[in-house]
This record gives C-alpha cells, structure tokens and sequence, in this order.
C-alpha cells in the first residue's frame, strides 16, 4: 500500500521539476502551462469547465490563467454561436514555442518514468495504468 501512496507526490514533484524550466523561461505560472498543455494535448476540449474537471485544477485558477493567457495573446477565447454563454478556448499560434517545448518535457518525463524497463514491461504497465483509470473512474461513477 505505501508504494502506491508514495507514488503521486513523487509523480508530481518530478514532473514538476522537469517542466519547471519552461514556466521560468515563458513567465508561466504552473496553471498557465497546465491550461497551455492541456488544450495542445486535448483539442477536443475547448472549455475551462474541461480544464476544470479533467485536471483537477480549481475553477478560479483555471479563469486567472486563462485570462492572463489572453491578456498576453497564448491563447484567444471564442464565444459558440449556437449558446452565448458557451466560450471556447484555442492556442494562439504565439503558444506553438511553448506547446513544442512541453511535449518535449511530457515526452522525456515519460522516458525518465519507464527508464529500464523492457518495452513489453512498458505495454502491460500502460494496460494496467488504463485498468486503474477504469476502476477509479468506475467507483467515482457510483459515489458520486
């Protein structure tokens, strides 16, 4: 039980420590460059209330960052024709330096997690990490 209670804040603090640098460099805060990568890695969410709810990241961060986002033109809110009070979030083409240095960083974080181990170790740790995502997700469904 303990490795997997260690394993989250370990998770986050290298992840943090990796990306860190591009924060520094673009004058990001964290929840900047969460809501930047989010909407780069996850095109078909295009709302704050996606950010919300798939990252976990509080409403009034989430609203912060993406309004000094488009205060320093990295990403452009578009209002839905069809509902009014619906309003989309895109990258600007001013986010492309940063969403290419993200990824970089997401993808050599993924290289550090799964360093050693063999790639049919890595296929059946990624089916295990997509059975954990089913059954959290299954018991959230009904505890909700």
């Amino acid at each position: 039980m303990k490795e997997y209670l260690e394993l989250m804040p370990l998770l986050k603090e290298v992840y943090s420590h990796i990306v860190s640098k591009i924060y520094t460099k673009y004058h990001l805060t964290a929840a900047e460059f969460d809501v930047v990568m989010f909407l780069a890695n996850n095109p078909e969410y295009t709302r704050a209330a996606d950010i919300v709810e798939r990252r976990g990241i509080v409403k009034s961060q989430v609203s912060v960052s993406v309004n000094s986002l488009v205060d320093r033109g990295i990403i452009q809110k578009v209002i839905d024709e069809k509902d009014h009070r619906s309003i989309h979030l895109y990258l600007c083409n001013s986010a492309n330096d940063i969403v290419y240095e993200g990824r970089q960083a997401q993808a050599f974080f993924v290289e550090t997690l799964l360093q050693g181990f063999t790639s049919v170790e890595q296929e059946r740790m990624r089916k295990n990490i997509m059975r954990f995502t089913e059954n959290l997700k299954g018991f959230l469904g009904g505890n909700r």
